[in-house]
């Protein structure tokens, strides 16, 4: 269940709902296909899971990236249920400009990382 999100209240080090899926051919295919090169390896299956916590966790929260920093250890291959944890690492105001981080940690099922990243956002507005 989802709840208001609030830059106040929100707490640094909170765990955010954590995602799983499978990775299939039929994804690794799309990929493939997406980048013209039929040999492509899945690298950037990660690049939004931050994004997908969040929204598990909180209603709305209107955003817009302003880094992303993302290590990659092992591409996923088809079979792979991948499993992504995520913590609010760090919020802060710069400027007038909220800003919140997001820690992610992807891996597979046997425990190995596919890759972990690093997201700030700027949230809503200017503080008045």
């Amino acid at each position: 269940m989802t709840r208001p999100f609030d830059f106040e209240t929100l707490t640094v080090g909170e765990q955010l709902p954590s995602l799983c899926y499978e990775v299939t051919q039929a994804k690794l295919a799309a990929f493939q296909e997406a980048t013209s090169d039929p040999a492509a390896a899945m690298v950037t299956i990660a690049a939004k899971e931050y994004a997908y916590t969040l929204w598990a966790a909180y209603d709305e929260v209107l955003s817009v990236n302003a880094k992303h920093e993302a290590w990659y250890r092992q591409p996923p291959v088809p079979g792979d249920v991948i499993t992504a944890t995520a913590t609010v690492a760090d919020k802060y105001v710069r400027r007038g400009r909220r800003y919140v981080v997001i820690a992610t940690q992807s891996t597979n099922q046997a425990g190995v990382e596919i890759c972990h990243n690093r997201v700030t956002l700027l949230i809503g507005g200017i503080d008045g």
